[in-house]
């Protein structure tokens, strides 16, 4: 969800690269820069597993990001089209999408901790 939320912001920020590359963070997971593709299942079953404490860093890294961006924007921005590969979306479309996206793997972890 945290890379999902990053490529995002950083699409909507219009910055050549996501903190993952940025930052350097890819090497904390340890994984390719490009990774992972969520398209690639199997793939992303493979990927090793950070510690705890890294994973909660990006989170908090992502989500530091995230809340500057939102909070410098005005309402004329919403309605800015997105240039960098996702067709017909706007600011508010993409947030949009990024918070209905966040909700529905929350809710999935919630049933899955109540098995």
């Amino acid at each position: 969800m945290n890379r999902h939320q990053d490529t995002r912001i950083t699409k909507m920020a219009n910055t050549d690269a996501d903190i993952w590359v940025s930052a350097g963070w890819f090497k904390r997971f340890p994984q390719d820069p490009e990774s992972p593709d969520p398209v690639d299942r199997t793939g992303l079953r493979a990927l090793p597993i950070p510690p705890l404490n890294v994973l909660l860093e990006y989170s908090e890294a992502v989500q530091n990001r995230s809340m500057e961006f939102v909070s410098a924007l005005t309402s004329n921005q919403l309605d800015r089209p997105l240039t960098a590969g996702i067709l017909n979306y706007s600011v508010d479309n993409c947030l949009r999408h990024l918070i209905t996206y966040q909700n529905n793997h929350h809710g999935q972890i919630d049933y899955i901790q109540g098995l």
